[in-house]
């Protein structure tokens, strides 16, 4: 475990960040001299402080005294790997961001890397622009994590959160806390407790947060996505749950959030579970996500209405959907019990 002098070394280092900024510093792990001594170049000359270590074992110690605010690591090392080093890393120090450098990537291994804590990965060779801001985005992460483990059901700073997400496309400004909304009126309208209303309601605002880890290029592309950009899209609810899992008010939000894009035939992702092995709260925020999503416009389409919406989750009932709350919300719609979000951000209570 940290102790609670690395600890306060870690939280000082993401405020300064936060506030007027001090300088960064990236820990680069890297055996190989030539790609060690291009890196640092690199990362010098955008600002960055750096420091080297040239295996796995000797980064924890460079960790252990200096407690960077990245780690950027090569997979394959004598000594200790990468992965080894990320499980040692996130457990000594759970605010350090980590990204891993591999030539040999898999969908496997890059599961792997994000299931052990992993910020982010890339392929060698990597183009520097790119590089570039994969750190960024990994720091900003971090930087989310910060406000949370301050906050936890501080709501005008989800909210602030939220709309920092949000705001880097027009086209899903709102979308959250619409989902959210929804996912209130929908559970109501299947008879859960009020408890579970509250913590739908978060997962609600909160479910696209690990967005924040992917690029704009690739969210935000109006055609279709190869294989490795719709991997990465896939990896947004893995990066949420590592975000929240920490935060003690935020727990029970955490499988709702990770699921929200399973399907109910097995086909969804990111661990392929079906029917009820899929928490109930995740079905539910499926079915009111992939409603406001359709109901929204969106760069490469415009919106559907409110009825298409309503057919396209039918005909997707029993193999996206469960079919139990496709019904549910289809009546609720049909019957015009569908209220608009209300005006301030407030937490569910028992008389709404």
């Amino acid at each position: 475990m940290y102790t609670g002098a690395q600890l306060y070394r870690q939280m000082n280092a993401c405020a300064g960040r936060l506030g007027a900024g001090g300088m960064t510093t990236i820990l680069v792990v890297e055996d190989d001299q030539f790609v060690q001594t291009s890196l640092e170049h690199l990362l010098r000359s955008h600002g960055y402080e750096v420091i080297t270590a040239a295996n796995g074992q000797e980064a924890l110690e460079r960790i252990d005294r200096e407690a960077p605010d990245l780690v950027l690591t090569d997979l394959r090392m004598p000594r200790m790997d990468g992965l080894e080093l990320l499980r040692w890393a996130k457990v000594r120090f759970p605010h350090t961001a980590v990204i891993l450098l591999t030539g040999y990537s898999t969908l496997e291994s890059a599961i792997q890397a994000i299931r052990h804590g992993a910020d982010d990965y890339l392929l060698k060779p990597c183009r520097e622009k790119e590089l570039l801001e994969r750190i960024q985005a990994a720091l900003t992460r971090q930087e989310v994590f910060y406000r949370l483990s301050q906050i936890e059901e501080n709501l005008p700073a989800i909210a602030a959160l939220v709309n920092a997400t949000e705001a880097r496309d027009p086209y899903t400004r709102g979308h959250s806390e619409r989902v959210a909304h929804y996912a209130t009126l929908l559970a109501r309208e299947v008879g859960m407790p009020q408890e579970e209303i509250r913590t739908l309601w978060l997962a609600g605002l909160l479910h696209d947060i690990g967005k924040i880890g992917v690029r704009d290029a690739v969210l935000y592309k109006p055609g279709p996505l190869n294989e490795e950009e719709y991997r990465r899209v896939q990896n947004h609810p893995i990066l949420a749950a590592q975000i929240l899992s920490p935060i003690p008010g935020l727990r029970k939000v955490v499988p709702i959030v990770l699921h929200h894009h399973e399907w109910y035939n097995g086909n969804g992702y990111p661990d392929g579970l079906a029917g009820e092995g899929i928490p109930p709260g995740a079905r539910l925020l499926a079915v009111v996500d992939g409603f406001e999503a359709m109901t929204s416009v969106r760069a490469y389409r415009p919106a559907f209405t409110p009825e298409e919406a309503l057919e396209r989750l039918e005909q997707s009932s029993g193999t996206q959907y469960d079919p139990c709350l496709v019904q549910a919300w289809v009546r609720l719609v049909r019957e015009g019990r569908l209220s608009p979000p209300p005006g301030s951000l407030t937490l569910p209570g028992d008389t709404d």
